[in-house]
């Protein structure tokens, strides 16, 4: 670590608490220059804890897929892994300016921005998919930028896990904001799936729509209300994987889906059509973000790389052609 002098600490997106055994351990964020390349660089410093053995079971699930299976134009670098005294730290490229940055200064896209912020995350989500991760943490703080380059990266795999794994989804140290938490999870679903990363992606287009979040409950179930105050009540005709999660669905009050083209004023109805198909509220209707990529709405900017997206055995694939631009 000698290297590097620490410039401050950041509330970069790459950090978030590690929960394991009911105890939270949080990882402080730098931003460093490196002295032997003068780079600035993204530092993540978690302490060991080797009662609970928290390096294997966590960092270490982090730090393989980065290694093995994260290799991508739009997801951040891990660049090196050290350990000092006790403490393990994750050095990442650094990005000065995430998606939430903008969202919050009220910032204005334009439509062709909105696209081409959307497609890049579709890209980098299609691509964990392919290779059988689940970021399970996707919000636009975690949506890295660089306007100059057109650079869009995903950060933040603190929380990633292989797809089918068993995994309590809610606990009282869970750092995901509920906002962009899927239905089923809110429900108590004990496997993550796919399906529940479209669903924050859905999320996030539409907070760049509207400027705010799309659902706005505080606790589980004010968020499911939000939920269906906007998408209608779920029962066991429209929803039946829900339903068959849920077990005995309670007796809500119906109501009927708001028009969405009112909802999200401006979009072009392509946008509209998209945003529908992710916010679907049974997982197993939901859009892959394969065929998200493949959508009208993105026929005007699709390009080479887009057309090496394919799916395969049901699962997002890349080809290996496939060499995404940032």
């Amino acid at each position: 670590m000698d290297k590097f002098v620490r410039l401050g600490e950041c509330e970069s997106a790459v950090s978030s608490p590690y929960v394991y055994k009911w105890r939270e351990y949080s990882a402080k964020v730098y931003k460093c220059r490196d002295t032997q390349t003068n780079g600035t660089v993204v530092i993540k410093e978690v302490p060991h804890d080797r009662q609970f053995k928290l390096t294997p079971t966590l960092i270490m699930r982090e730090i393989y897929y980065f290694r093995t299976r994260l290799a991508h134009d739009n997801i951040v670098r891990l660049l090196d892994k050290i350990d000092s005294h006790g403490t393990a730290y994750l050095v990442f490229e650094n990005f000065d300016l995430s998606l939430s940055d903008l969202i919050d200064r009220r910032f204005k896209f334009d439509p062709d921005q909105i696209k081409n912020i959307l497609r890049k995350i579709l890209l980098a989500v299609a691509h964990c998919h392919s290779v059988g991760v689940i970021h399970r943490h996707l919000e636009p703080k975690y949506v890295l930028l660089d306007l100059e380059k057109d650079h869009v990266k995903l950060s933040e795999f603190g929380e990633a896990m292989g797809e089918g794994l068993p995994y309590k989804t809610y606990n009282r140290l869970s750092s995901v904001a509920p906002g962009y938490k899927a239905p089923e999870l809110l429900v108590k679903s004990r496997y993550y799936t796919t399906a529940c990363d479209i669903w924050s992606v859905g999320c996030i287009f539409g907070e760049m729509v509207l400027h705010d979040p799309v659902f706005t409950g505080i606790h589980e179930l004010e968020q499911l209300f939000s939920m269906f105050d906007l998408l209608g009540t779920p029962n066991q005709q429209t929803c039946p994987m829900l339903a068959k999660i849920w077990g005995d669905m309670p007796n809500f009050v119906q109501k009927e889906p708001q028009c969405l083209e009112t909802k999200f004023k401006g979009l072009e109805p392509a946008g509209v059509d998209l945003i529908s198909k992710m916010l679907c509220l049974d997982l197993s209707k939901r859009i892959s973000a394969v065929d998200a990529l493949k959508h009208e709405y993105f026929s005007e900017v699709q390009d080479v790389n887009d057309e090496n997206v394919k799916s395969k055995g049901g699962k997002a694939t890349l080809s290996p052609q496939a060499t995404n631009s940032s």
